[in-house]
């Protein structure tokens, strides 16, 4: 046996690096299908109703608080989002459309007419009339518990809040039956927003037969709603049986009852792409609010997949083929009474896992990633480079998300981003809506070039000229009097106590509010040129010398005195001087423009 032999004999096998399997926490859920679920993708579930749990993706089937988001490591998924209730509450799905419907009312009206009660019921009550009928929800409600019909707009209980809707008299049928759409949507980030479409859903029937509400039938449950819980206990209603015949029955697949609806002469093509502008219109309502709660919550997530949410959409078609929003859920149902409710729910559930790229390398790269960055941070001390490298770190991290989504969607199309420009008009309004409900100001950057902005700035006199540069006290003075941004000049100089008269014409006797604002414009300062450097001679005028003989009086000394601030003034037309004249009542005989000057200095000078 030579050397090679022994040295063959010597060697030992290497190991194979087994791969971690990712776990699942189910201890939040009911549903029997997400642990079959992750038993067909390999992964391990576990039950531990621990905040401090690591395990790879968490469900549940409550709403998600930020402080639970907070706590979260960047590798694992959460499948809600915090602030979803914005849709998913009926009451606060009203207020955000109509807020947006107020502004786009040809964008926003897929929706029906919404009051709520009792804040809204006076406007309600005046525009009713007898011939409408309302669907009363109670706000915070599921399953069809506590609707009912009304036409006299009566019967509510006190210190309830509800959900008043214009009732849609004029449904689409099938067979003689009411019916609408549910629609799985898959929301896979916030910021930015992405919204992915599942072309399989489920259609729900009512179990009576449709006729035009009246007094008689109004009560009537079965027939005008058309959710499951509430029609599964009729005696007409009729199971599905077998997952292949999913066009029978009082629940139907989506793409059965799409069918249906285009044998009965409609576009389902464009009826498909008003749902998904509509979904998108729904979503553009909270996605500044999401993404505040979201990046408070993990600022640092490259991937902008933590959390991840599937949707519920409730569609209803009219009798001209118009698909109207009824509601939003954020915890649909994924009971499975049925095979067909078992084929598409887990065909919905499990490609929006796999389009979620779910790994056991995230946590491996989360750590290393960790590790360059306290590693530069500890060398280069630069805040620059370190911005730049998030930069980079997210651009690559969504170029990868990206790349395998586009290869992996399954039934899912992606609807959001879309190159619709209307939709970030949308956003736009969406975030002005959201800074202006919590106190904040919209921020509008400069885009003018440098160089102008440069010239703007060397016209005002306070600047670029420390020699003349009066006092920090009396500056700020000056400032909060004329509001100055952006300092304009006049050819010759303007006293401001007439630039006040012009104000009190033109802006007094039209708004009728003393305390709109005025710009007053800053006179330009005329000197004289001499040659030798002689001190500037004044250009003053026979108002300007009347002002002057009051201000020597022994009564405009007193009125100084009076005000806390007795030095002598040199400054010519300082504020003070001007506020001295206003409140001279020999001056100005006119009492209701005495008053509006009162009125205007006190607020800008004190």
């Amino acid at each position: 046996m030579n050397s090679i032999d022994k040295e063959q004999e010597i060697q030992t096998p290497t190991r194979r690096k087994i791969a971690k399997k990712i776990t699942i926490n189910t201890a939040l859920t009911q549903y029997e299908i997400i642990t079959k679920l992750s038993q067909s993708l390999g992964w391990r579930s576990r039950s531990i109703e621990n905040e401090d749990d690591d395990s790879d993706i968490i469900w549940t089937d409550c709403a998600v608080q930020p402080e639970r988001l907070c706590k979260m490591r960047p590798y694992q998924k959460i499948n809600h989002f915090p602030n979803m209730h914005e849709i998913a509450r009926k009451n606060y799905l009203a207020k955000n459309l109509n807020k947006m419907h107020k502004l786009y009312p040809e964008d926003f009206n897929f929706y029906p007419k919404t009051w709520l009660y009792p804040a809204e019921f006076p406007s309600l009550k005046s525009t009713n009339t007898t011939k409408k009928i309302y669907i009363v929800k109670p706000e915070a409600s599921c399953q069809g518990k506590g609707i009912f019909l009304t036409k006299t707009l009566e019967g509510f209980e006190e210190n309830e809040r509800y959900v008043i809707q214009e009732y849609i008299k004029n449904p689409l049928l099938i067979d003689g039956l009411k019916f609408d759409m549910r629609i799985y949507v898959l929301i896979a980030g916030c910021d930015p927003l992405k919204v992915f479409l599942h072309k399989e859903g489920l259609g729900r029937f009512a179990t009576e037969a449709y006729t035009s509400p009246n007094s008689k039938n109004l009560s009537n449950s079965c027939m005008h709603l058309t959710n499951y819980a509430i029609n599964k206990n009729n005696d007409n209603f009729v199971f599905n049986s077998d997952s292949k015949a999913d066009n029978v029955g009082h629940k139907r697949s989506l793409t059965a009852t799409l069918k249906k609806i285009k044998d009965l002469g409609f576009d389902t093509e464009k009826i498909w792409k008003e749902i998904s502008e509509i979904i998108v219109k729904t979503l553009c309502t909270i996605q500044p609010s999401l993404a505040h709660v979201y990046r408070a919550c993990q600022p640092d997530d490259p991937y902008n997949g933590m959390c991840f949410e599937v949707l519920g959409f409730d569609i209803i078609l009219d009798d001209i083929g118009k698909p109207w929003l009824l509601e939003v859920n954020h915890s649909p149902s994924f009971n499975i009474d049925s095979p067909l409710d078992f084929k598409i729910k887990f065909q919905v559930l499990r490609e929006a896992l796999i389009l979620l790229n779910l790994t056991s390398d995230n946590k491996r790269e989360y750590e290393e990633r960790k590790k360059k960055q306290i590693l530069l941070r500890t060398l280069a001390h630069n805040k620059e480079q370190e911005k730049e490298n998030k930069k980079n770190d997210f651009k690559n991290a969504q170029l990868r998300r990206s790349n395998w989504e586009s290869s992996h969607m399954g039934d899912f199309s992606l609807i959001f981003p879309s190159t619709n420009p209307i939709f970030d008009t949308f956003l736009k309004t969406s975030q002005r809506i959201l800074l202006e409900s919590t106190g904040r100001r919209l921020v509008n950057k400069d885009n003018r070039p440098q160089s102008q902005d440069c010239g703007i700035k060397n016209l005002n006199p306070f600047k670029k000229s420390p020699q003349n540069q009066p006092r920090k006290s009396d500056l700020a003075v000056f400032q909060r009097l004329y509001k100055i941004k952006k300092v304009k000049v006049e050819p010759g100089p303007i006293p401001p106590c007439i630039q006040l008269d012009e104000a009190f014409r033109t802006t007094y006797f039209k708004s009728q509010t003393p305390y709109s604002f005025i710009e007053l414009v800053v006179p330009k300062k005329t000197t004289e040129k001499v040659r030798n450097k002689s001190i500037p001679k004044k250009r003053i005028s026979m108002y300007h010398q009347h002002i002057e003989d009051i201000f020597k009086e022994k009564r405009f000394g007193e009125r100084m005195t009076s005000f806390g601030n007795p030095r002598t003034i040199n400054v010519y037309e300082t504020p003070l001087q001007i506020y001295s004249v206003i409140t001279d009542d020999s001056q100005i005989q006119d009492s209701q423009k005495t008053r509006f000057y009162k009125q205007i200095m006190l607020k800008k000078l004190f």
